[in-house]
């Protein structure tokens, strides 16, 4: 039984390598398929219903978020310091005195601390944040203030 199943698998397999092998004349194919025409689009019904008039933006932009301070000022930060070395601001104090010393007027200043890497040269994860006026942005970046 299982010598006959052997010849039979090894006779369909010479078979369909027959079959495999066996040419076609190109003459003797024709095309099954018309040629594809040029896709058109149809034109909208011309009853359809009119587009509603947009009277405004859409979608409308959102409300602009009260901030809580005028327009004029901006809020910068900066860490305390590197680690490994001695902090640049140790209070918020420190932080409104440097920056007035350089000429820049400070409306508040708060401290919050962030992730930050732990290795030499990173920044401490104490930073300062300092509402400042706008015109002087410029002057606060120069002493590596960054805006937020």
């Amino acid at each position: 039984m299982r010598n006959t199943m052997t010849l039979v698998t090894i006779m369909l397999l010479a078979l369909m390598t027959v079959a495999a092998c066996d040419t076609v004349d190109e003459a003797d194919v024709s095309p099954t398929a018309a040629p594809l025409e040029e896709a058109t689009v149809a034109p909208p019904p011309t009853e359809s219903y009119p587009a509603p008039e947009m009277t405004e933006a859409y979608p409308p932009p959102p409300p602009t978020p009260d901030l809580g301070y005028p327009d004029d000022q901006v809020w910068v930060v900066a860490p305390a310091g590197e680690q490994c070395e001695e902090p640049q601001y140790e209070t918020a104090e420190d932080v409104t005195s440097s920056l007035e010393a350089d000429g820049v007027e400070v409306f508040a200043v708060e401290e919050e601390g962030r992730v930050v890497c732990e290795a030499c040269g990173c920044p401490t994860s104490l930073h300062f944040r300092a509402r400042i006026a706008i015109e002087d942005l410029s002057q606060a970046q120069s002493l590596g203030w960054l805006r937020e």
